[in-house]
């Protein structure tokens, strides 16, 4: 047992290339380090900089450096989350995150009703949180600490609190995420209030969170646990699928139904994860899923923000041929394609490696998940054949087309989405010693109950 845990927590500092460690900063002990999976996750969050900053260049016409403000601390916020190693840390930061997030909906937020949004959001984020704060405590109580060799203490000597542990962690990060029929209410709302950098930083980086948490704390001990358990999570991602598009039907609100189908394509990688979780190609496709989904749904909700500052609206039943703009409807036709997962670029990868995962894990449940594969591919075209195709009335004619600004964020996403599709092998290479050493740790701790 004791050479198990021993070398477990050889394997985990081993693979973390750089590390700091800063003593009492802010009356914490800090260790800061990178691997492939923070690196990964980084490197999403350095992307989107450039398209978040630009994306309030012009629409934000009130208080612009205290929005800029905010913008500037949820990036360094999102940095910290990915960098820091210990439990109660990533909580810390993760929850400050919050703080700027919640100016950014409820005062610089398109509608009055964007107050009432980021009351929500806080409620279910912190809803969330409630599970996490129980299992840090009960980690200190039983452990004595945050870090890894905490988690193999708990795991190792307290069978039933480390499953309770593992139990609420889950939970919370699955909330953060969303995942659930229920739970994901929060977030269309959250999105269609939000300014245009708001929701660029909540789909593209911020919902990642959730799913970096499960990698980095939860999977590496309590794989087990999932695995045992998987079935169910399969299920119960692929009725959240179900249930969130079906919600699209009875939605006129183009953000929203954008962000419906973003939820649905999360608990799709998700299903590839716990139908494969103990398979290499289950977590590298689940990872990679990840950062492709970052940059398309960016993609898409800029759109948005684009249709919105031209029409004043985002109701679909009243904007009809924006046909007019060619550059626009080519762009957004091209990020509508990724959506759907039209190759070369780089969601047909990580949907083909998500479907060849779930074929590997249980075909029936490859099958369930084809529902959404259709519907949300239906619902693409239903989209951009209305706005762009459709005759009627206009609530606006808009008189011009992309300006350099909006052409610049959108040629950049697009260059990114086509350059992952033909060289996937970018992030293969940077995750792939990680991956091995996550699935190494699991079948360690698995041989600790057995051995």
């Amino acid at each position: 047992m004791d050479f198990l845990t021993a070398n477990s927590e050889i394997f985990f500092y081993d693979s973390f290339r750089y590390s700091f460690f800063f003593s009492n900063l802010f009356g914490l002990d800090i260790f800061i380090a990178i691997d492939g999976f923070s690196f990964i996750f980084l490197f999403l969050t350095a992307i989107l900089v450039p398209v978040t900053l630009l994306a309030g260049w012009d629409s934000i016409k009130n208080d612009f450096l205290l929005y800029n403000a905010m913008i500037y601390l949820s990036i360094f916020l999102l940095n910290m989350v990915f960098a820091v190693v210990d439990l109660f840390s990533f909580f810390v930061f993760f929850e400050l995150l919050m703080i700027p997030l919640f100016f950014l909906i409820g005062k610089w937020g398109s509608r009055p009703e964007s107050l009432v949004a980021s009351f929500y959001f806080w409620f279910y984020t912190l809803f969330g949180s409630f599970f996490i704060l129980i299992a840090l405590i009960l980690l200190y109580i039983y452990a004595g600490g945050f870090f890894f060799l905490s988690f193999v203490n708990l795991y190792n000597n307290y069978e039933t609190v480390s499953f309770i542990v593992c139990l609420f962690l889950f939970i919370g990060f699955m909330l953060k995420i969303p995942v659930g029929p229920f739970f994901h209410l929060w977030l269309p709302q959250a999105h269609v209030e939000a300014p245009t950098a708001g929701s660029i930083l909540l789909a593209g980086i911020i919902l990642k969170i959730g799913a970096y948490g499960i990698l980095r704390f939860v999977i590496p001990v309590f794989g087990f646990y999932l695995i045992k358990y998987s079935v169910f999570f399969c299920f119960f991602s692929i009725l959240s699928v179900i249930v969130v598009l079906w919600n699209i039907e009875s939605c006129n609100d183009l953000k929203k139904m954008i962000a419906y189908m973003s939820i649905s394509h999360m608990n799709l990688a998700l299903m590839a994860l716990f139908c494969n979780l103990d398979n290499f190609l289950g977590l590298q496709s689940f990872i990679f899923f990840m950062f492709s989904h970052g940059i398309v749904s960016v993609g898409l909700f800029a759109s948005i923000g684009f249709v919105y500052e031209r029409v004043g609206s985002r109701d679909l039943t009243k904007i009809f041929s924006l046909r007019h703009q060619p550059v626009f409807s080519g762009f957004f036709l091209f990020f509508f394609l990724a959506n759907m997962a039209f190759p070369p670029l780089s969601s047909f990868v990580c949907e083909i490696l998500v479907y060849i995962s779930l074929g590997i894990g249980s075909f029936f449940i490859l099958m369930l998940s084809m529902i959404g594969f259709f519907l949300n591919g239906y619902l693409s075209i239903l989209i951009f054949c209305r706005l762009f195709l459709a005759e009627g009335h206009n609530l606006y004619v808009p008189f011009y087309d992309l300006t350099n600004r909006e052409f610049t964020m959108s040629l950049y996403l697009s260059a990114m989405i086509f350059l992952l599709g033909i060289y996937p092998n970018f992030i293969f290479n940077l995750i792939e010693m990680d991956v091995q050493y996550t699935l190494l740790e699991m079948r360690y701790f698995f041989l600790m109950k057995f051995v």
